[in-house]
C-alpha cells in the first residue's frame, strides 16, 4: 500500500513566504534609504559649517578697516552677496556687517547708549544657502562673531609696592615684621600712557608661585586703568590644605606683578626674610691649637659643618669660649663660614669652645656640648750675650694659667730645624722660667725649644713652648721667631 508523503510545500505555503520575504526587504531598502539620505545631510552639513568657520577665519583676518560692505554702515570690502563651489558644492553667501554699540563704556548719566563712541566693535554674521543633493532641498548655516579694533600697545603698564608693603629686607614671622609693623603686601598699577588700556591683572608672588593664605589668593582682575591692590595680609604660617607651610624661613623673593589688556606688562622684585623658628644645632664643633709656629701659643682655631636655617644658612653663630673651665666671654660669626680664628690669647693656658647657631631675628638653637679643652704652648723667648767668640744664650717662658702639680722645665736645643718638636736636651729639671746656656761659639748657631712636664691624675704630661732661633752671631740680638 502506498501513502503519500507530508513532508512537500504547498503552493500556498510558497506564495506565503514570499510575501513576507517581499515585505521584509521592502522595509530594509527603506531603511537604507533613510540611512543614506541622513549620512548624505550630515556630511553635507559638516562641509557648510567647516567652509562658513573658514568664511569668518578669513574675514577676522583682514583689516579692520576693510571689515564692511560696499555702501555699508560699516562701509568696507566685502561683497554682501556671493556665489562660490566648495568641495562640489555651490553655495550661496550672504554677509552682514552692523556696528555694535557696547554699553559697558555707556556714561551713567545719560540716556543707555549715548556716549561718545557708537561704534565700539563689529557685528559679522555669515550665512550659506544650498541645496541638499539628497533631498533637493534648500538648506542653510548661519554663523556669527564679533571682531573690535585692535590698538597698540607701546607702553608697558607700571606698577609699584606701596608704603604699606613689608620693605625690603625685612624679617617677617607670623603675620608680623621683626622690628614693628603688620606684613601687608600691596601694590599700585596704571596703564595711563595708552590710549584705551587697561590693568587687566594684578597679583603677587612668593618665589615664583602666586602668594596665598588658604582660602585667599593675592590676585585681582581690575580691568580698570588705575588699581591700587586692598592690603593683603601675607601669613607667614600659613599652610596649604594638605597642612604643608607655604612658606618655609629663609630669604623669600617678593613680586608684583601687572598685565595690561593688550598682553604687556611690569613687575617689581624685593627679598624678605621668613623667620618663624630657629635654626638646626650646629654639628662636629672641634677645636685646635695653631699649627704656626708663630701663633701657636696665642691662636685657636674652631670648625664645625654649617647648618641650616629653613633654605638658607643659620644668620650666624655664638661662639662661647671657657679659660682653664671659667667663661671668658663669647663672640659671633658669619653664618656663611664653617671655621672661625680666635687670638690672641693667653700662653700656656687651656681653653674650651661651646656653640650655638642664631636666625635673622636672634632665635638661638642649643648650645652644642662643650669641645675637649685645648693648651696653648707656652711662649719662649730669648737674647744672644757675649764678646769675642763667646756667646752665651739667655732664655725665659711662660709658667702656666693653671695649676700644675710638680711642674720643672726642661731646654732643647738643635743645629736644624725641620717644624717638628726640638729632641736634644740641655737642660732639665729646672724649677724657675728662665735659664742661661753656656758659652758656646759665636760661629756656632742653635735653635731653642722648652718643654714643661707636671703630673696629672697620676700621670705625667708634656707642653712644648715654640721654637726660636737661629741664634744670630750679633752680640745682644733678639731671637727671631721662624714662620
Amino acid at each position: 500500500m502506498f501513502h503519500r508523503s507530508e513532508a512537500g510545500v504547498s503552493i500556498v505555503e510558497v506564495l506565503i513566504a514570499t510575501l513576507i520575504l517581499f515585505m521584509v526587504l521592502t522595509a530594509v531598502m527603506g531603511l537604507l534609504g533613510m540611512t543614506y539620505f541622513m549620512s548624505a545631510t550630515a556630511r553635507t552639513q559638516s562641509a557648510a559649517t567647516a567652509f562658513a568657520n573658514r568664511q569668518i577665519e578669513q574675514i577676522r583676518a583682514m583689516p579692520y578697516a576693510s571689515i564692511g560692505t560696499p555702501y555699508g554702515d560699516p562701509a568696507g570690502s566685502l561683497l554682501p552677496y556671493e556665489t562660490t563651489v566648495s568641495a562640489g558644492t555651490t553655495y550661496t553667501i550672504t554677509r552682514s556687517i552692523t556696528w555694535v554699540d557696547d554699553t559697558a563704556d555707556n556714561s551713567p548719566a545719560t540716556e543707555a547708549g549715548a556716549d561718545d563712541n557708537r561704534h565700539d566693535y563689529k557685528n559679522i554674521s555669515v550665512t550659506l544657502s544650498w541645496t541638499n543633493p539628497a533631498s533637493g532641498a534648500i538648506s542653510n548655516l548661519t554663523v556669527s562673531t564679533s571682531v573690535r579694533e585692535p590698538w597698540v600697545d607701546t607702553n608697558a603698564p607700571n606698577v609699584e609696592f606701596t608704603g604699606s608693603n613689608v620693605p625690603a629686607n625685612a624679617i617677617l614671622y607670623s603675620s608680623s615684621i621683626h622690628g614693628g609693623g603688620t606684613a601687608y603686601v600691596q601694590a599700585t598699577a596704571n596703564d595711563n600712557l595708552d590710549g584705551d588700556g587697561k590693568v587687566a591683572s594684578l597679583s603677587f608672588y612668593v618665589d615664583g608661585r602666586v602668594l596665598r593664605n588658604p582660602p585667599s589668593t593675592a590676585y585681582w582682575a581690575p580691568d580698570q586703568k588705575e588699581f591700587t591692590s586692598p592690603l593683603f595680609l601675607w601669613d607667614t604660617l600659613a599652610v596649604d590644605e594638605s597642612g604643608t607651610p607655604l612658606y618655609q624661613d629663609g630669604i623669600r623673593e617678593l613680586k608684583t606683578e601687572v598685565w595690561d589688556n593688550a598682553g604687556a606688562r611690569d613687575f617689581k622684585i624685593i627679598n624678605v626674610t621668613v623667620d618663624n623658628y630657629a635654626p638646626d644645632l650646629p654639628a662636629g664643633l672641634v677645636s685646635e691649637v695653631s699649627t704656626a709656629n708663630g701663633t701657636c701659643y696665642s691662636t685657636i682655631s674652631t670648625r664645625w659643618t654649617p647648618v641650616m636655617d629653613g633654605t638658607d644658612w643659620a644668620a650666624s653663630y655664638q661662639v662661647a669660649r671657657y679659660k682653664n673651665g671659667t667663661a671668658d666671654g663669647d663672640f659671633s660669626v658669619a653664618g656663611t663660614l664653617d671655621s672661625a680664628s680666635d687670638a690672641p690669647r693667653t700662653p700656656f693656658t687651656r681653653y674650651a669652645y661651646v656653640m650655638r647657631s642664631v636666625s635673622p631675628r636672634g632665635l638661638t638653637s642649643g648650645w652644642t656640648s662643650t669641645t675637649p679643652a685645648v693648651l696653648t704652648r707656652p711662649k719662649l723667648t730669648g737674647v744672644v750675650g757675649g764678646s769675642g767668640n763667646n756667646r752665651t744664650a739667655i732664655l725665659s717662658w711662660t709658667a702656666p694659667t693653671f695649676s700644675a702639680s710638680g711642674i720643672h722645665y726642661h731646654i732643647l736645643r738643635a743645629t736644624t730645624w725641620s717644624g717638628e718638636n726640638l729632641s736634644t736636651e740641655v737642660a732639665g729639671d729646672l724649677y724657675t722660667t728662665t735659664w742661661t746656656s753656656a758659652s758656646f761659639n759665636k760661629s756656632t748657631t742653635y735653635y731653642w725649644q722648652m718643654r714643661a712636664a707636671w703630673t696629672e691624675d697620676g700621670s705625667w704630661v708634656s707642653a712644648y713652648s715654640n721654637v726660636i732661633g737661629p741664634s744670630p752671631t750679633s752680640i745682644g740680638a733678639t731671637y727671631p721667631t721662624p714662620p
